[in-house]
């Protein structure tokens, strides 16, 4: 079955995740951002729209470059990310991810895997259901929809994310 995500049900105060992402899928580049569901209903833009260009490179997507920063140590948390989040972690329900295309899902270092691990690993918020729209035809078909949702969990194995990924399902938007 498809989700039907509310335009009125995404929207918080200045957040109006429909207004951000609603041409995405027409876009050049490739658009991420996240939004953190908090159980008072605030929702809190989790880092300021990420743009880049398209890459071969999974360390490169804009995913991955979302939740982490390199450092000489390997991946650490993004500080923006970790002021925003670690303060209402115990209040977060779930995390919305919206990004044009489908994660890449070719490799343990593919942005499936990573993601829900970064999430997991960086910033403490194990077994956070996670939502993960994309907004551009794929030609993945099925649902109803063009566009693709993948439902998963953070911190969760590899197998059960190729499972999520495999039973993706389409999406839309309603008033």
């Amino acid at each position: 079955m498809a989700i039907i995500r509310s335009k009125q049900a995404s929207s918080y105060g200045t957040i109006n995740i429909h207004t951000t992402v609603a041409d995405w899928w027409q876009d050049v580049d490739v658009p991420y951002v996240a939004h953190a569901f908090l159980n008072n209903g605030v929702i809190l833009r989790v880092r300021d729209v990420l743009r880049l260009t398209a890459n071969n490179s999974a360390a490169s997507h804009p995913d991955q470059q979302y939740w982490r920063a390199i450092t000489q140590n390997g991946a650490s948390r993004v500080q923006s990310v970790w002021n925003i989040v670690n303060p209402v972690r115990a209040n977060i329900i779930r995390i919305d991810i919206d990004c044009k295309l489908m994660p890449c899902a070719t490799a343990n270092t593919s942005c499936l895997y990573q993601v829900p691990a970064f999430i997991n690993n960086l910033y403490g918020l194990n077994n956070m259901p996670l939502r993960i729209f994309s907004h551009a035809d794929e030609n993945m078909g099925g649902g109803g929809s063009s566009k693709r949702v993948v439902l998963c969990m953070s911190g969760a194995t590899s197998g059960n994310l190729l499972t999520a990924y495999n039973n993706h399902d389409g999406w839309g938007w309603a008033p």
